[in-house]
């Protein structure tokens, strides 16, 4: 993470008026997750939840019919996940941004920071969010 900046809180911005928003904690080494400004819970046990990184994919996203409506009859998304893109590493209150590279569907993704080194992730829970290219990710 030697490139990386400090980025205490990240926020998805999925639609207007609703994000979704990490605040990190040094002592925890997690990033607590709020769902519309309200700190989300486990609904099975009750505990808070938090992720001890958080993986950005940004990517091309569309909408299309080809594998049928939601519940409510929406079209579904689909998401260009093979191929390379850009993406972000939150990892230690940092903030590392990379390229993801995923060259088949069974494949895992690689992250590489812009030295080319792999952007290593921390043991524990990691939580990804797969957004469209056009999206700008904050943090501060």
């Amino acid at each position: 993470f030697a490139a990386s900046v400090a980025a205490g809180t990240v926020t998805i911005p999925y639609r207007a008026g609703f994000g979704v928003r990490y605040q990190y904690d040094p002592a925890s080494r997690t990033y607590a997750r709020y769902d519309d400004g309200v700190r989300e819970v486990d609904g099975a046990n009750g505990e808070p939840v938090a992720a001890r990184d958080i993986v950005v994919i940004q990517t091309e996203v569309h909408f299309t019919d080809a594998f049928g409506f939601d519940p409510a009859g929406n079209p579904k998304l689909d998401m260009q996940l093979t191929g390379t893109g850009k993406g972000v590493v939150f990892r230690d209150g940092r903030r590392q941004d990379v390229t993801w590279s995923r060259p088949d569907i069974f494949d895992v993704f690689t992250l590489r920071t812009a030295a080319g080194e792999v952007a290593r992730l921390s043991p524990g829970q990691t939580w990804i969010h797969i957004v469209p290219n056009d999206w700008s990710i904050p943090s501060q």
